[in-house]
């Protein structure tokens, strides 16, 4: 089974996003280059058809984006409220934030925290 921390929680999606966000860019710049040696010299239509395919696939790489902003948005809300959580428990226990952890990434009836050795069943209730 595995646990997650505070440290994790909070770092999950940074990576993925800034490598999707470097890969816009590049497919971006490569557009412009192409448009610029396209409009320079017009009789090359290898420039045109480079302009048009880096557009397509930067349009569909937006597409993605936009769904991953959208999940990574219930995710991000999901991770915070654990982090809360994990923050509350480390306080009232008195024990350090990275002694703490629970076995999902987010809050729900029924996850395992782990404090220190010792691991305790969550009960939610609705208020």
């Amino acid at each position: 089974m595995d646990f997650y921390t505070l440290t994790y929680l909070q770092e999950q999606n940074n990576v993925a996003q800034f490598v999707q966000y470097g890969i816009v860019v590049i497919i971006f710049l490569v557009l412009i280059i192409a448009t610029i040696l396209y409009i320079k010299d017009k009789f090359q239509t290898k420039y045109r058809d480079l302009s048009i395919i880096m557009a397509l696939i930067l349009l569909f790489m937006a597409g993605i984006n936009f769904t991953e902003y959208q999940n990574g948005r219930d995710t991000s809300v999901q991770a915070a409220e654990a982090t809360t959580f994990l923050k509350s428990i480390s306080e009232e226990y008195h024990v350090k934030k990275d002694q703490v952890a629970i076995n999902a990434r987010g809050l729900s009836d029924g996850i395992i925290v782990k404090i220190n050795k010792k691991f305790y069943k969550v009960n939610l209730s609705s208020d």
